[in-house]
């Protein structure tokens, strides 16, 4: 489950009732898996579009995908958000939730680019098949939706369809939600068993009555039609028939989404768990923070004195701060002291001492009353490089004797000398090429194969520029192995 507890699922196989409550620690795992943080938005291109202009407010749009190019189709889906080792992979045109190695919890995200508006209606949905049959005891697997406050990802609802041993086998299925604000579950529902051991497909929907304020759910299975499921209000007037909270939202605000595969000790000994065919009616690209440059794969120079950040805010932002990590988010530093305005500042990037390609930038915005309003971080990271050997860089095949002219760029203060090696067992051994007659760091090098009786399949070239005093200063290796031939 995407909370990570079950609550009020029942089953009365032969007689048998149960009602599950997780351990105490679950709202701890609600919040940490929760965490939705930046939401990136960008334009939507749509597979299936209908326009429809608002007075007043955004263009709403229709989208649709249904997964059969196996690709992901990014101007729809952002990036996905792990937790554990859950894996969602398109393949066999649908989208497949999968765990290599399961443990305790496990869980894979896709978050939906547009977003429900507060002020419309709108709705979206996606069909839903698990054939899966688990192994032991207090097994849980589910694939749904999971929706919650843009701005405010503690007020959440998913739905979804699960199958679970909870109880003890043989394995359950069936369709569950839950719904919260501030956190705290307020209510639920959930169908108890509907297949058993076999095959359950279905679909959940998910709509909203921008008049109402109400967030209504339905599922169906088996062929059969929608069956009403239940109805939450999000404002002060109420009127949701399961539970109702105070989401705190207003008409500039927005429903932000994500399909997911969830998992609790998932050994599944045969079958698949997948969604297929997603569609949404009346969504709209979210007004919210999102970073346009660096966003992931973008080599950027060391010592570039005027790398270009670029992002996109909503009015309400009128200020920001940026920070930059070197190792994937584990530790993150200021690009520059305190705040700055508009929407792009030219960062002069550090210059590390090695080619550094766990890079992400984050931007954060405030209103002018320094509440945050909003934050993104790069989608995937991206490389600060210092030096790059270009050639060889591998699949390479060369012949003892010839002479290549090996390559490179740096992007480093001045180099008094470089120093160039090759391996031949994949840098186990490196011996270093003699580098008397061009010992200047100007980009290339011709160097003699050396003579070999025995075919060579694992080799790579490595460089590394020294200043006068034989520090080093940068270095750099071929990314990939190449051949020597006799």
């Amino acid at each position: 489950m995407p909370g990570f507890f079950i609550v009020g699922r029942t089953s009365h196989e032969g007689g048998f009732s149960y009602d599950i409550y997780q351990r105490g620690a679950y709202m701890k795992s609600i919040a940490e898996a929760r965490s939705h943080g930046g939401i990136n938005t960008v334009a939507v291109a749509v597979v299936t579009v209908c326009l429809v202009l608002f007075s007043g407010h955004a263009l709403a749009t229709d989208i649709s995908d249904n997964f059969d190019d196996n690709v992901k189709n990014k101007a729809i889906w952002g990036k996905d958000s792990i937790y554990g080792y859950g894996v969602l992979t398109e393949i066999n045109n649908r989208l497949e939730y999968t765990v290599a190695t399961p443990t305790a919890e496990d869980a894979a995200k896709r978050r939906l680019i547009a977003s429900g508006p507060y002020h419309t209606d709108w709705q979206a949905q996606i069909d839903l098949y698990n054939n899966t049959n688990m192994t032991g005891n207090n097994q849980v697997n589910s694939f749904g939706i999971d929706l919650f406050h843009c701005e405010d990802s503690n007020d959440w609802l998913y739905a979804e369809l699960y199958a679970s041993t909870y109880g003890g086998p043989p394995t359950r299925k069936g369709f569950s939600l839950w719904f919260a604000t501030n956190d705290v579950p307020a209510g639920g529902n959930d169908t108890g068993e509907l297949a058993g051991t076999g095959l359950l497909t279905g679909a959940v929907q998910i709509a909203f009555n921008s008049t109402a304020k109400v967030i209504s759910v339905s599922y169906k299975y088996s062929g059969g039609g929608w069956i009403p499921f239940g109805s939450f209000g999000v404002s002060l007037a109420g009127g949701g028939s399961i539970a109702n909270g105070n989401w705190q939202m207003s008409d500039s605000h927005q429903f932000c989404m994500k399909v997911y595969g969830y998992s609790e000790h998932m050994a599944v000994g045969s079958g698949k768990m997948y969604g297929d065919n997603f569609a949404a009616t009346g969504v709209v690209a979210p007004v919210t923070t999102r970073i346009l440059q660096p966003n992931g794969g973008e080599s950027v120079a060391a010592g570039n004195p005027a790398y270009p950040i670029m992002w996109e805010a909503p009015a309400a932002a009128t200020k920001f701060k940026l920070k930059y990590s070197v190792d994937n988010g584990t530790t993150w530093q200021a690009v520059v002291p305190g705040f700055v305005t508009g929407t792009s500042y030219d960062w002069p990037v550090p210059i590390p001492t090695n080619n550094k390609k766990q890079c992400l930038v984050k931007v954060i915005g405030f209103n002018d009353s320094n509440v945050k309003v909003g934050a993104d971080t790069s989608d995937a990271p991206f490389t600060i490089e210092v030096l790059k050997l270009s050639y060889p860089d591998g699949g390479e095949a060369f012949t003892s004797g010839e002479q290549p002219i090996i390559t490179w760029a740096s992007n480093i203060p001045p180099v008094d000398h470089v120093v160039l090696s090759y391996t031949l067992n994949n840098g186990l051994i490196w011996k270093k090429i003699d580098t008397t007659s061009d010992p200047l760091d100007d980009g290339s090098f011709t160097w003699t194969v050396p003579t070999l009786g025995n075919p060579k399949t694992k080799c790579k070239v490595k460089i590394v520029l020294k200043n006068a005093a034989g520090q080093t200063l940068g270095s750099d290796l071929s990314d990939a192995v190449f051949t020597i031939n006799p």
